[in-house]
């Protein structure tokens, strides 16, 4: 579901766009509206949306000042500009930013849908044709943790699956982002290699932006992708007329699009988990998972043992832990269990972090010795249980880690939870964002904010009007110190040069 924002200082207009369209049909969620371009802007840093739509002439901080200074930060989220007749000139410098949608008010319903699903349109295309430019450790994240959920779920058998899902998602979103769900029925295992190869071939060409994740169980091949809401005519032809020349029958496709990840996990693993075997693919290459039900069940309950505060036999679930795994003989079966105890141990402990845990695990899949994984997974275990039980109470944070980056890059103009959770905590931001707020009670932009204004108060006590310029840099607001006015003003009351003056003893009035 594509997430919006609107935004205009007119109630009345606010109301009406926000619940006078039936957007869940056109599967958009209004995620809130605000009045103005400095609550919109914290809105916006707490809640990512897609798509923007705001009056472009507001009072205070205006909807261009907004679109500059979110497209500056987040040149993906789309905008749709409202406008009074005779303002042409400010829709001028919105193209600039690349804004192609401009609607005069008053305009009519089907206007505003239109423009709403030709930007969804556009999001979308641009979505699937941009060539993955996530790193090799975050495709390897995203690959672990559903190989990791289809291991863990079949080892359940049936029931919920909410608990086994709650771990990844720090990694990916359950519950915001559709997938489609294809299948192809009998399907011959001689056929299997080249159907995923020719598989292979269309997302090269036609969405090399989108990772495909494969299962393939009694002569059904299922393979799951992140949907766009795009017509999929394209990939429907491809696969009805794909060519097997080892295929004794031919094969039957269908498509099924799901509203998240989790229902369709839910009803995937829920016509699996019966099997012996199951085979997983992400690529051209295939895995086998085992049914080794009781072997991964004991692995999970002493991961989980073992990194628990409340634990008092952690040190000893661990031994059991490497002991359990050494005795594991098939080298599949070892690596899916290895995936499972590191980003089980990442989720549980902050000072191990996503990134060494998915490039641990890249090392890990390039051996092909038992012998040589244990002997490099046992002394990383024993190093992230020391990590665990030396860190400070406070330092398993989640919330402590944003704090401390913040502090140590207040400076940066682009700082913000999404840069953080992409470039440094490799996370979901949606989890990041929801943790943060849990931990401190507050959102971030709130903190963000608070922070800025509070650094630059202790600054510019003595200062000279001059410097005011330097200290908005100081405090990351360098490249719009008009934003660093507004700001400062609506959380003090006056704006920095006042500040200055007043700080100094003087007279405001």
């Amino acid at each position: 579901m594509y997430r919006m924002l609107i935004v205009d200082d007119e109630r009345i207009i606010r109301e009406t766009l926000s619940r006078h369209i039936d957007w869940a049909a056109l599967d958009v969620q209004v995620i809130g509206t605000a009045s103005n371009g400095l609550e919109a802007y914290d809105i916006i840093m707490d809640e990512y949306p897609d798509i923007v739509m705001t009056d472009i002439k507001m009072p205070g901080f205006s909807g261009l000042e907004l679109l500059q200074r979110i497209k500056s930060l987040h040149p993906d989220i789309e905008f749709i500009l409202l406008s009074g007749y005779g303002e042409f000139e400010y829709a001028q410098k919105a193209m600039q930013w690349g804004v192609r949608h401009y609607l005069l008010k008053p305009c009519s319903d089907e206007k505003i849908v239109a423009s709403v699903q030709s930007v969804i349109e556009e999001i979308s295309r641009r979505r699937m044709a941009e060539p993955q430019d996530a790193s090799a450790a975050m495709q390897e994240l995203g690959d672990s943790a559903i190989l990791n959920l289809l291991n863990e779920c079949i080892a359940q058998g049936d029931g919920s699956y909410d608990a086994i899902y709650a771990p990844y998602k720090k990694f990916l979103d359950f519950d915001n982002t559709p997938y489609e769900l294809c299948y192809l029925y009998f399907l011959d295992p001689p056929s299997l290699q080249d159907a995923l190869s020719q598989i292979r071939i269309f997302r090269e060409k036609y969405t090399p932006g989108i990772p495909f994740y494969a299962i393939y169980v009694q002569q059904c091949l299922l393979f799951f992708f992140r949907s766009y809401h795009l017509e999929y005519d394209a990939l429907d032809t491809y696969m009805t007329s794909l060519r097997l020349p080892l295929q004794e029958i031919p094969v039957e496709y269908k498509r099924v699009r799901y509203a998240n990840l989790s229902d369709l996990m839910d009803y995937v693993n829920s016509r699996i988990c019966h099997f012996a075997t199951v085979q997983y693919s992400s690529g051209d290459s295939i895995v086998s998972i085992c049914n080794y039900r009781n072997i991964i069940r004991q692995v999970e309950r002493l991961t989980f043992s073992t990194f628990s505060k409340d634990s008092e036999n952690s040190e000893h679930s661990l031994e059991l832990l490497c002991e359990l795994v050494g005795r594991v003989s098939s080298i599949t079966f070892l690596k899916q269990l290895i995936s499972t105890i590191i980003m089980l141990a990442s989720s549980q402990c902050y000072a191990f972090t996503a990134l060494e845990a998915a490039e641990f695990l890249i090392q890990i899949n390039q051996m092909n010795s038992s012998e040589d994984i244990l002997k490099k997974l046992v002394p990383q275990l024993h190093a992230i249980y020391s990590r665990f039980t030396a860190a400070k109470p406070e330092a398993q944070s989640l919330s402590d880690r944003v704090r401390a980056y913040v502090e140590k890059n207040l400076s940066d103009d682009d700082l913000s939870l999404k840069s953080i959770a992409d470039n440094y905590l490799y996370m979901n931001v949606d989890y990041v964002s929801k943790k943060f707020q849990k931990e401190t009670g507050q959102k971030f932009s709130a903190y963000l904010t608070g922070l800025r204004v509070q650094r630059a108060m202790e600054l510019l006590k003595g200062a000279d009007n001059d410097k005011v310029q330097s200290i908005a840099e100081m405090v990351g607001y360098g490249n719009n110190p008009q934003y660093f006015s507004h700001v400062f003003k609506k959380a003090t009351g006056m704006t920095p040069s006042a500040y200055i003056k007043f700080s100094a003893g003087g007279n405001l009035s």
